[in-house]
């Protein structure tokens, strides 16, 4: 399976999650690159859903593993390669 196939169906899977929760955290990479770009593309198609999502910004793959993991951090997705 291609990566971005993987990646849409993860956010797929996590979507009735925020949902329910009234939104969801997607951390993705810095402020000018393509990941946070990819990331609000994202929020965009899912608002239209009806499920929010706040794009946050990261240092890359590393720390978005890192804030995933992380109790209280709202990031239950997050763009990794």
């Amino acid at each position: 399976m291609k990566p971005i196939y993987r990646l849409f169906v993860i956010f797929l899977l996590a979507l009735p999650q925020a949902v329910a929760a009234g939104g969801i955290g997607m951390v993705t990479g810095p402020e000018t690159g393509t990941y946070i770009m990819m990331g609000r593309d994202i929020a965009t198609v899912s608002k239209n859903s009806g499920a929010e999502i706040e794009v946050k910004s990261s240092s890359g793959s590393l720390e978005n593993i890192e804030r995933i993991s992380r109790a209280g951090e709202n990031a239950g997705l997050g763009i990794v390669q």
